[in-house]
């Protein structure tokens, strides 16, 4: 869908392909004219953002490695959330939609402007080169945590239907969105939704409630997309975030049903129902979809999905809600509140033909005599809750949800309700991306002063240390690589043998300076610990057990020890007992005895 999808009524549609052919040649006047905007109407309200920024900063303490912000920092990740929506130079909203079945924006995907899920790439480098030089608190276009704010409300814009749509509602050529005027006006009832959530999420995870209260075969559309169509969802990239969340927004606001329009009698007013129980199976551009279950009738009822035929030839259909609200698709005289996902292209749509738009059969448009849709339907929230009297335009109350579980919410707490607890989740497994957890320690009680940073961390920690058997622990963007020095000699003097990572070897590890958290190594969502080891003492053991000695000391797990014996001090010869590849850090070797006194020691090879 592009900007100005289904906004006239039928009588004024001739003009959706010609204001398309305007925006190819002119793409940027639209831009010109978001200058004018007020802030927020392109996204959620600015307080919207702010309180799932600040939620998600407070949740960031139950990350696998927690991140503990400051009042002050939380304070810039609110106000970066809020800039994001800054209209000068050139208004940024531009760039706030993706529909990720075209993969298109508000204005397409180009020079003019982009999708969010590659706005969230430029945002996240800036980010990332604040952090490397060390401008942390700086404001907008300079400060990481600022930066991060902005990336932040990226991803947050899709959990609004319309921006999962790339649907305008810009306030000059289309209305505003009402789901974002709502919660923007009852911010109230928004902490009320996210005041008891789950814990960060990272994309790579859909999680279980991305799919509460969903039909059983948008649930598996869903799965199906989130699997195949997220490419970046596993591979610690904020792109995924942005996939995961826009395909969890699609199929929330977007229905699977299918309605026929009935016959036309002349000069007559006509009526009937627009839906069955059930689907027809259908076949896609991209595949067969078998008989379903009709979303549009369990959710409003049998009978409350109605075609209308009337004697001046307006064709369109008609939902009632339970409160008796009536809304329109395809009247003469009403734009539109719900339609067709992906009408034909003559109609400036998107994706017509696909198994998530949709598709029709027995008509060349949506209202022909005997046409069936079939596909997924949208709800056009420019215009539900728009006025406060009568019974047009006002809040939708379906009966059911989509699973077919008895519905007390309208539209907007609907989405709202599922959607924002999402993104503070998910949001805050953003921030973590943003903050890897480096642990540094010594492996064993001696101290190590002196350790070094090629930079600082995100938290200004750095750039020397010191480090312990404790461990001390840092921050840095993931894939953001930076070196790291031990001391050649820990305080006892003895000298450096070399790095552990999370317990293991790995190449390079017994230089001193390593470069770490690199595009192909970067740090693991768990974090990761670094472990200086140092030259130890060998302190030897020897318990006598029935016949034998057991000959016992610590080593440095892969040093080479040769164990010797003498049974004479007086004659200072040693003889070689037995040569020792340490794999474990305690050692030991038993030794039958051939006299009564025998003298142990133990050399460590370089």
């Amino acid at each position: 869908m592009n900007a100005n999808e289904r906004r006239q009524s039928k009588h004024l549609r001739w003009f959706d392909p010609m204001m398309s052919f305007v925006r190819m040649l002119i793409p940027g006047l639209h831009v010109l004219l978001l200058s004018s905007l007020s802030p927020g109407a392109l996204g959620h309200e600015t307080n919207t953002h702010q309180t799932i920024a600040d939620y998600a900063a407070q949740k960031a303490a139950s990350l696998a490695t927690p991140v503990n912000f400051t009042t002050s920092q939380r304070a810039l990740l609110q106000q970066g959330a809020s800039d994001e929506d800054n209209l000068t130079p050139l208004p940024r909203p531009r760039d706030h939609g993706f529909n990720p079945i075209t993969d298109s924006g508000f204005v397409g995907n180009g020079w003019f402007g982009t999708t969010a899920r590659n706005a969230i790439v430029d945002r996240w480098n800036s980010m990332t080169s604040a952090f490397v030089n060390g401008n942390f608190d700086g404001g907008d276009n300079a400060g990481a945590w600022h930066f991060l704010g902005r990336a932040s409300h990226l991803m947050q814009d899709m959990t609004s239907p319309l921006h999962s749509m790339a649907v305008w509602h810009d306030g000059i050529i289309n209305p505003v969105c009402q789901f974002e005027g709502y919660w923007g006006n009852n911010d109230a009832s928004l902490r009320t939704a996210l005041s008891n959530v789950g814990g960060p999420l990272h994309s790579s995870t859909l999680d279980a409630k991305a799919t509460e209260r969903l039909d059983s075969f948008t649930t598996t559309r869903l799965q199906d997309r989130f699997n195949n169509s997220s490419p970046n969802k596993s591979s610690d990239d904020p792109r995924g975030w942005v996939e995961t969340m826009v395909w969890a927004t699609y199929f929330r606001a977007t229905f699977w049903g299918q309605v026929t329009m009935g016959d036309s009698v002349f000069l007559q007013n006509v009526n009937g129902p627009a839906t069955s129980a059930t689907t027809t199976s259908t076949t896609f551009s991209d595949g067969t979809v078998s008989s379903q279950m009709n979303v549009l009738e369990s959710m409003f009822g049998n009978g409350n999905v109605r075609w209308i035929n009337n004697y001046i030839g307006d064709d369109y259909y008609e939902i009632t809600d339970r409160l008796g609200n009536v809304f329109r698709f395809m009247s003469f005289t009403d734009i539109d509140d719900w339609a067709a996902c992906g009408e034909a292209p003559s109609h400036d749509g998107w994706a017509y033909g696909q198994r998530d738009a949709s598709i029709r059969a027995n008509g060349s448009d949506d209202d022909s005599d005997n046409v069936r849709v079939t596909g997924r339907f949208w709800f056009d929230l420019r215009e539900l809750g728009k006025s406060t009297s009568g019974t047009v335009n006002r809040y939708c109350y379906p009966r059911f949800y989509p699973n077919g579980d008895s519905m007390t919410e309208h539209l907007h707490q609907y989405f709202g309700n599922y959607l924002d607890p999402l993104a503070v989740r998910y949001n805050a497994g953003l921030l973590g991306l943003a903050n890897r957890r480096v642990t540094v320690k010594t492996a064993d009680s001696t101290q190590a002063n002196g350790f070094s940073w090629g930079r600082q961390d995100n938290f200004g920690n750095g750039l020397s240390f010191n480090a312990a058997s404790g461990g001390s622990n840092f921050f840095f963007v993931a894939k953001s690589q930076v070196s790291l020095t031990a001391r050649s000699t820990n305080s006892s003097g003895r000298a450096f043998v070399r790095w552990l990572r999370d317990d293991s070897t790995f190449s390079g590890n017994s230089s001193r300076t390593i470069t770490i958290n690199t595009t192909n190594a970067q740090i693991p969502e768990s974090g990761v610990v670094y472990t200086a080891e140092y030259e130890i003492p060998v302190v030897v053991n020897i318990a006598v057990m029935g016949p034998e000695v057991v000959i016992s000391w610590r080593g440095i797990v892969g040093k080479t020890y040769v164990v010797e014996f003498s049974d004479n001090l007086s004659l200072s010869h040693w003889s070689e007992f037995a040569v020792i590849l340490a794999e474990d850090p305690v050692m030991s070797l038993p030794d039958l005895r051939f006299n009564e006194r025998r003298f142990y020691r133990i050399v460590q090879l370089d």
